[in-house]
C-alpha cells in the first residue's frame, strides 16, 4: 500500500515535471522568435511581448525546480538556493531596463515620429512571419490549457500559477498579432500604444510572480515545528515526529517535510496514517504539500510516502 501511494505521488510529480519541461521549451522558442522578429522589424509591441514571455519562463523555471525529480524532498522542504534567488534579482534588473527603454521608444514614436525620420515606425512584417508567430502562440496556448487543467485536477497550486502566466502570455500574443496586422494596414500608432499597454501588464505580472515566488525562495520556517507536532499527534498510531521542516506561506502553499515514528503494529497501514496526517495538516493550515518519512523506530530503514 505504501509503495502504491509512493508510485502515485511520483507519477503526478513526473507528469507535472514533463508538462513544465515541454512548456518551458516552447516558451523559450517563442521568446527567441519574438525577440528576433521584433528586433528585425522594430516592433515595440513584439519586444514588450518578449518581456511577458520572459516572466512566464521564469515562473515555469521555478516550478520546474520545485518539481525536479532529483532530490525532490530536499528541494521542497528547504527552499531554493542563492542561484535561483539571484535569477529573481536579475529578472528585476532586466525588466527595469527593458521597460524604461520600451516606454521611451514608444513615447518617441507617438510624439516625434511624424517629424523625425530617425524615429520611424516598424517596417511591415511579412505574413509568413505573422503565421509563424501565430502557430507558435497556438501551440503554447494548447500546452497552457492542458497544463492548467492537469494542475487543477491534481490540486497543484505551483503548476496552476505557472501555466496561468503562460496562458496570459499566449492571450496577449493574440492581441499583439492583431496589432501587427493593423500596423501593416497603415495604423502605425497601434504598435507603440500596444507596447505601452503590454509593458504595464508585464510590470504587474512580474510583481505578482515575485510576490508569489519570493517566499518560496527564502529558507524560512512557515509553521512552527511545535504546532505541526501538536497537529500530527492527533492521528492515532504515531509515537513521535521529528526533523520537521516547512517553507512557503500559510494560506497559499506550504511545503512540509517530517519523519514519523509509528507503532510497529501500525506499519501495515502506514499509507493510511500518512494520508490522515496530510489531511489534518491541510485542515489546520490550508494548502500544503507534505513529504513524510515513515519508520517503525529510529533504527529501521525509511520508507517514503507523500
Amino acid at each position: 500500500m505504501v509503495l502504491g501511494a509512493i508510485a502515485e505521488a511520483q507519477g503526478r510529480r513526473w507528469l507535472g515535471w514533463w508538462l513544465l519541461l515541454i512548456a518551458l521549451w516552447l516558451m523559450v522558442m517563442l521568446l527567441a522568435i519574438k525577440v528576433w522578429v521584433g528586433w528585425a522589424s522594430g516592433s515595440l509591441s513584439l519586444m514588450a511581448g518578449g518581456l511577458l514571455t520572459l516572466i512566464a519562463n521564469f515562473s515555469l523555471l521555478l516550478s520546474l525546480l520545485v518539481l525536479s525529480p532529483t532530490h525532490p524532498a530536499r528541494r521542497d522542504a528547504f527552499g531554493h538556493g542563492r542561484w535561483e534567488s539571484g535569477l529573481a534579482f536579475l529578472l528585476v534588473g532586466v525588466m527595469g531596463f527593458a521597460c524604461c527603454s520600451l516606454l521611451s521608444r514608444a513615447g518617441q514614436q507617438l510624439i516625434g515620429g511624424r517629424s523625425d525620420a530617425s524615429i520611424a515606425a516598424p517596417i511591415p512584417i511579412p505574413i509568413s512571419l505573422i503565421q509563424l508567430l501565430g502557430s507558435a502562440t497556438a501551440i503554447g496556448l494548447i500546452v497552457g490549457i492542458v497544463g492548467y487543467y492537469q494542475a487543477r485536477m491534481h490540486n497543484q497550486p505551483t503548476l496552476k500559477l505557472s501555466f496561468r502566466h503562460s496562458l496570459i502570455d499566449a492571450s496577449l500574443m493574440i492581441l499583439i498579432l492583431l496589432g501587427l496586422i493593423g500596423s501593416n494596414l497603415g495604423l502605425r500608432w497601434l504598435d507603440p500604444v500596444l507596447a505601452g499597454v503590454i509593458v504595464l501588464i508585464a510590470v504587474i505580472t512580474g510583481w505578482q510572480v515575485l510576490n508569489r515566488q519570493l517566499p518560496s525562495l527564502m529558507q524560512q520556517v512557515a509553521i512552527a515545528p511545535e504546532a505541526l507536532t501538536a497537529t500530527v499527534r492527533q492521528v492515532e498510531g504515531i509515537l513521535h515526529c521529528y526533523a520537521i521542516q516547512s517553507r512557503g506561506l500559510v494560506g497559499r502553499l506550504v511545503y512540509i517535510e517530517m519523519r514519523l515514528i509509528l507503532h510497529p503494529e501500525c506499519m501495515t497501514v502506514a499509507s493510511t496514517i500518512a494520508a490522515r496526517v496530510e489531511r489534518v495538516i491541510r485542515q489546520q493550515f490550508g494548502p500544503v504539500k507534505v513529504v513524510l518519512y515513515v519508520e517503525s523506530n529510529p533504527l529501521t530503514r525509511d520508507s517514503r510516502s507523500s
